[in-house]
């Protein structure tokens, strides 16, 4: 608190020695945003609004966080503007809590006439240079950068570089010793909340913020990256802004699985992309299959779950590369929990080539290769040809067939498995509509068996 008093009293004394010295034009009891109105938010509205609960993605625990867009760039406070839109959700609209009188006058004044003053009574620079919304030309940090303005700030601050700080001595190395373009200036590298805690490097920026960002760090589109909007991907807030391909319809998920990978790679040889195509496509043996049957279950961003509280869930982006796969082991509750064939210890093991092992659906194949196709077929990937599970049932014991045949499946199992063209050849799999209840870790049993003398 002492810089930022310092801070004030040396630029408001400056304000005539300074060449550029501006005219103050603000009431005269505005507020200073650390003694007037963080304490107000902070009993108020943090509640709800603060970093442990955070209610529509909206934290107002510090200045820059109230000053924050929504995910898709749109304003909650704007200078000047008595219609914000966090004015009118103090008010009660939308069916918000109504914030008291006393609290709903000093934000009101605070936006409208103050135009989100951060120091009381600035003598020196407009109101809402600590503004960083709305693409505002006041604010400065883009002052300090255009070409038209920086000599200004020069005045009184010298350049952007300079340790001293021109003829005030307040230098923008000051607040910003890394430099004010360095990410530093706005943010932790990398920052700290979210996803970002788990553990992910500035040489990550790239894999979900390819956009603006390349794999060496350097920004490739600064017209967006400091627009106050997330860019995740490609920006268009889906499935397939990060992994797939936009347009791959997945009707058993909802979801898009590589290829593209993260790194944008369609290559089936990495194990990023592998036999993902093979599985969420649909085949002869079974529909598409989830993505959570291997991976956590994360929900689709829909109407009602905003896109970046689908991508935070649980077990998506909260831990580093890479995916996990069957996570928990033999707790895990995807592929086959529940059923007959549920495996006791799923395992993958993602170093190169990738391997699958105790999943039910390649049972009969000890261990599978993720980057190789490999066909599918009775009697080798999954089970024997009949199966030698179930004792009495598939090999022997029952009176009357002491060994069913490959063409008798349909008699127990007729959901799935539908008779031959002809008595000699082998029943063939029900594969309707882009899907198949074969291999869905559940056995579907028909009894009594459609065909007699069983």
């Amino acid at each position: 608190m002492w810089k930022k008093a310092l801070c004030l009293f040396a630029l408001n004394y400056l304000a005539v020695a300074c060449s550029d010295a501006r005219t103050f034009s603000a009431p005269a009891d505005c507020f200073d945003y650390n003694t007037a109105i963080a304490p107000v938010m902070a009993a108020s509205c943090q509640d709800c609004h603060g970093a442990t609960v955070a209610q529509g993605r909206y934290q107002v625990d510090s200045y820059r966080a109230i000053l924050a867009p929504d995910l898709a760039g749109n304003a909650r406070v704007v200078a000047g503007d008595p219609n914000s839109l966090a004015l009118s959700k103090a008010s009660g609209a939308a069916g918000h809590p109504t914030a008291d009188a006393a609290t709903q006058a000093i934000l009101k004044k605070w936006v409208v006439d103050c135009r989100l003053s951060f120091f009381k009574d600035d003598l020196v620079h407009p109101e809402s240079w600590m503004d960083f919304s709305n693409n505002n030309p006041s604010f400065h940090g883009a002052a300090a950068t255009a070409p038209a303005t920086s000599s200004t700030c020069a005045g009184c601050h010298g350049t952007a570089s300079d340790p001293i700080g021109g003829s005030s001595g307040l230098s923008c190395l000051g607040c910003h010793p890394q430099g004010i373009t360095g990410c530093t200036a706005c943010h932790g590298a990398p920052p700290s909340d979210g996803a970002h805690a788990s553990g992910w490097k500035l040489t990550d920026c790239h894999l979900c913020h390819g956009q603006i960002v390349d794999a060496s760090g350097t920004i490739i589109a600064p017209d967006q990256h400091m627009v106050g909007k997330l860019f995740l991907g490609d920006g268009s807030q889906t499935c397939t802004a990060c992994h797939g391909t936009a347009g791959t319809s997945l009707p058993a998920s909802g979801w898009s699985a590589p290829p593209k990978d993260l790194n944008g790679s369609t290559d089936t040889g990495v194990v990023t992309v592998g036999m993902h195509a093979a599985h969420v496509g649909a085949h002869l043996v079974r529909g598409p299959i989830p993505c959570s049957d291997c991976h956590a279950s994360v929900p689709t961003p829909s109407a009602s779950l905003a896109f970046l509280d689908a991508v935070e869930s649980p077990g998506h982006i909260d831990s580093i590369l890479p995916a996990k796969v069957f996570p928990g082991g033999s707790a895990f509750t995807g592929l086959g929990a529940g059923g007959p064939y549920e495996y006791t210890s799923p395992r993958f093991d993602a170093a190169s080539p990738g391997t699958c092992s105790n999943a039910y659906c390649h049972l009969n194949d000890t261990s599978m290769t993720w980057t190789v196709a490999s066909p599918v077929t009775c009697g080798t990937s999954c089970h024997l040809t009949p199966p030698p599970d179930e004792p009495g049932h598939h090999v022997g014991g029952k009176p009357f067939n002491p060994v069913y045949t490959m063409q008798q499946c349909h008699c127990c199992h007729a959901a799935t498995m539908a008779p031959g063209a002809t008595g000699s050849d082998p029943d063939t799999i029900i594969f309707n509509n882009g899907s198949s209840l074969h291999i869905d870790g559940t056995v579907e049993f028909e009894f009594p068996p459609v065909c007699s003398g069983l």
